[in-house]
């Protein structure tokens, strides 16, 4: 007689949609956080703003929670940066430097949610940091959707060559740097070359 070993695993919770999942982390922002009603609201408002961007980076209607990873929070914040930015350059996006910082706010807290109520292994939002008007500068411009294509597309990729996810996520990382830079650095190129012109 053979004995067989059984593997014991952790249930999974059953991934929401996203209005119940909205509406789970309303529950979670009144009962386990000291905000004010009028803060929750404005939390809610700024998720949404957050979930509107990653479907329209994602060109998905229907959000899943692996589109909710430290990446989509990352890019978004640099989303908020582009918008200060363009505000002090004269468009009109209204976007203020509190505005922003609280929408990062509300992220960091969804993200705690998100590990706390096991939908998702870690807090994608832990290194979230305010934004700080002297530095607003300096930062890089956002990456385009093609370029969001591009890092998907090569992932893809990646992942089909069977590389480590660690190798995956130093490759991407190197990748969207020299996107980044490539992209400031034809713009200066741009720049100079329209004003030699003109």
């Amino acid at each position: 007689m053979s004995v067989s070993a059984v593997t014991v695993q952790r249930p999974t919770p059953p991934v929401p949609n996203m209005p119940t999942l909205i509406q789970s982390f309303q529950t979670y922002l009144q009962t386990q956080t000291r905000l004010s009603p009028a803060s929750i609201k404005n939390y809610l408002s700024d998720l949404n703003f957050f979930l509107g961007f990653v479907k329209t980076s994602f060109q998905q209607q229907d959000l899943k929670l692996a589109h909710l990873s430290p990446a989509a929070f990352s890019n978004y914040r640099q989303h908020l940066v582009n918008q200060l930015n363009s505000t002090d350059s004269g468009s009109a996006s209204g976007l203020s430097l509190a505005t922003a910082n609280r929408r990062l706010s509300a992220l960091r807290h969804f993200g705690a949610f998100l590990k706390q109520t096991n939908l998702l292994d870690t807090n994608p939002a832990l290194a979230l940091p305010n934004l700080d008007a002297l530095n607003l500068k300096s930062q890089p411009a956002a990456i385009t959707l093609t370029q969001r294509q591009i890092l998907r597309h090569y992932s893809r990729f990646l992942k089909h060559e069977k590389l480590s996810s660690s190798t995956i996520k130093n490759y991407l990382s190197d990748l969207n740097q020299y996107l980044l830079w490539a992209q400031k650095t034809y713009k200066t190129t741009e720049n100079k070359l329209s004003s030699r012109s003109s």
